[in-house]
């Protein structure tokens, strides 16, 4: 088992990052020691529980840091159900002389190994630190003792049962992230050509790995990215490494990966044309990116705040390499072509859509019979009720008969008649 201890001033940020992982369903309260779980329904957990240290923080004579967010971390191998981890919990506390401090016990299994971590505070009723305050190395022999007590597997630093890590894509939630980091950059600087460190970076994305360049110019650091291309690990020197993938040793591989791909001249101009083929016959991004991983090459976007690049990575030929003139077309200013061919293909069949659509409305308003005769509707065969609305539709669409005017007309008529027959007589 492995303890890591923090330290710092406020107690308020340390129940927050806990109860984040909670919300998240990452992780679950496990054990309150002199804190009371709400009875009520509370807007922030966090702030509730903040008030059970403020007693011992407000009396904090001289203390700088002093709350504490320890970590326990048992080994994968110990599969530990919530009692023996509470137990191991309480007896780090009472060995390290905090078990009348009022703590939280948190479960984490956000990551595939399973550990706890412990918010507390290092200061007493009075505002004095603790005797025996739990330093490193104070906690380190406690956890020692715990595992002995237990039977835990103890960490070593060279397991002969442990084997390496094959080259794979690196997960952050495994065990080891760093013997995977150290898999995945010891590996592909000996078997792939780029000559630049953007390259290098594409490559290492498609492992879920970020190399950084610090503000001194030989250092490196590499970090694990998760699905979403965000840091989700510890950083990582890169002389912890076995193979030592600083800025010089990357400066001596861009020189010899443009001597090399002299030679790869004639296969790479070959395989532009293949690729803009693609590019020509792809009816969207999506549709491209798929042509080309089934022929064994990645396209891999590396977006900046101005724009968008875009890299190229034939895994046949060992190549990381930019099609310049492709890039400009794909990238997001000039990325009108496949909204063009979008339009193309698509404006045709919506017109013939729309225009069917409008001739069967036409049809059925035609057939549909007026709010007077809907009665009619469930007693009336299909052929005779077509028949009987067209019929029915005609004369309330017609002209309509006013009958006061028709008896003015009739009256004016006769009157008519009635001096045509004076006349003749």
């Amino acid at each position: 088992m492995i303890v890591r201890i923090g330290k710092s001033k406020d107690i308020l940020n340390v129940l927050r990052y806990n109860q984040n992982k909670v919300k998240a369903c990452e992780a679950s309260i496990l054990y309150l020691h002199k804190v009371a779980y709400p009875l009520y329904k509370v807007e922030d957990l966090s702030v509730y529980f903040q008030r059970y240290f403020q007693a011992y923080l407000l009396k904090n004579i001289s203390t700088q840091r002093p709350v504490r967010h320890i970590s326990l971390n048992p080994h994968p191998k110990d599969k530990l159900s919530d009692k023996e981890l509470l137990l191991i919990a309480k007896t780090y506390m009472a060995k390290v002389n905090l078990k009348n401090q009022p703590y939280i016990v948190y479960k984490h299994f956000d990551l595939k190994r399973i550990h706890i971590h412990i918010a507390t505070i290092a200061v007493n009723l009075w505002g004095k630190k603790i005797e025996k305050l739990y330093d490193y190395s104070h906690a380190h022999n406690a956890c020692r003792e715990i595992t002995k007590e237990f039977g835990l597997t103890g960490y070593q630093k060279k397991d002969k049962g442990y084997k390496r890590f094959l080259l794979d894509i690196v997960n952050h939630a495994e065990f080891s992230v760093y013997d995977q980091i150290n898999s995945v950059v010891c590996t592909l600087p000996k078997h792939y050509l780029f000559t630049s460190f953007k390259k290098y970076n594409a490559l290492l994305s498609l492992f879920n790995v970020q190399a950084i360049k610090s503000k001194s110019k030989d250092h490196v650091f590499y970090v694990a990215l998760d699905k979403n291309k965000n840091k989700a690990s510890n950083i990582f020197s890169c002389h912890r490494f076995d193979l030592v993938v600083d800025e010089d040793f990357l400066k001596s591989h861009y020189n010899k990966s443009t001597q090399l791909r002299v030679d790869k001249t004639s296969e790479l101009s070959e395989l532009k044309k293949m690729i803009q083929a693609y590019f020509k016959q792809s009816k969207s991004f999506s549709e491209f990116k798929k042509l080309l991983k089934n022929q064994g090459i990645n396209l891999v976007e590396l977006s900046n705040k101005l724009k968008k690049d875009f890299v190229f990575i034939s895994h046949e030929l060992k190549v990381v390499f930019n099609f310049k003139k492709l890039s400009q077309k794909l990238n997001s200013k000039h990325n009108s072509y496949f909204n063009t061919l979008r339009k193309k293909i698509e404006n045709p069949l919506k017109n013939l859509v729309l225009q069917r659509y409008n001739q069967s409305q036409k049809e059925y308003k035609a057939l549909q019979s007026h709010e007077s005769f809907n009665f009619l509707e469930d007693f009336m065969l299909e052929s005779n009720q077509s028949s009987f609305v067209c019929f029915f539709n005609y004369l309330l669409s017609g002209p309509s008969f006013d009958m006061q005017e028709k008896q003015f007309e009739d009256s004016i008529k006769k009157k008519k008649k009635k001096s045509k027959s004076k006349y003749l007589v």
